[in-house]
């Protein structure tokens, strides 16, 4: 049985939008298309659905950073011809086309040592090894001048497909890092920003004892 991108999105409970991102990622193997309209399997969208939501606590921090972004998609800058995650490109694409330009407290992004990636709240890649590599003033239009930053990484893994839990790790990093790595693929983060990145903290206790 296969479902719309509209009951996709009730199923996951983001929207259809969000939906579409995925299958722009690559990170989905069954999508079936007529015209520009695109249905996936039930059983591929209910186990998704099934997936564990990550809290900081999970991968060993307080506070843990979020790059937020969409699937790629071709630039024309001097430096990189993506930007955003598609699940074919290299592990060298894939660097060029995440680290980009961040707005962000620059301390607070590279504090856990580690940054998940997430495409519609699932985490598609993460990096690790992250330092400030440069700070730069941007004018943008109709705005104040901003500060950004870029960071120098590597990519500690990377999802193949998302519903089969296929992915990537990169052979040269430590036992922890390749735990909290594969720990985090293919799972979910709720987070929400007005930016790329994205903080997200463990939740405060109740009066109770409990969790909020």
């Amino acid at each position: 049985m296969y479902v719309t991108t509209r009951q996709a999105g009730e199923e996951l409970g983001i929207s259809p939008n969000s939906v579409k991102k995925l299958i722009a990622a690559g990170v989905l193997p069954t999508v079936q298309f007529r015209g520009v309209r695109a249905t996936l399997p039930l059983s591929d969208v209910q186990t998704l659905a099934a997936r564990r939501w990550i809290s900081p606590s999970l991968v060993g921090v307080t506070e843990l950073p979020v790059l937020r972004v969409d699937a790629a998609e071709s630039v024309n800058e001097p430096d990189r011809v993506w930007i955003g995650y598609g699940a074919k490109l290299s592990a060298f694409e894939l660097i060029e086309a995440l680290r980009g330009w961040w707005k962000c407290d620059p301390e607070r992004a590279i504090a856990a040592g580690f940054l998940p990636v997430t495409v519609s709240g699932f985490v598609v890649a993460v990096m690790a090894e992250l330092s400030l590599a440069e700070s730069q003033r941007f004018e943008v239009p109709g705005r104040a001048i901003e500060v950004r930053h870029r960071f120098s990484c590597q990519l500690s893994g990377h999802v193949i497909d998302l519903v089969a839990a296929n992915h990537r790790l990169d052979s040269g990093q430590g036992r922890r890092m390749a735990a909290r790595t594969r720990r985090l693929l293919g799972n979910r983060i709720a987070s929400l920003s007005g930016g790329p990145i994205a903080y997200v903290r463990e939740p405060e206790p109740d009066q109770s004892g409990g969790s909020a």
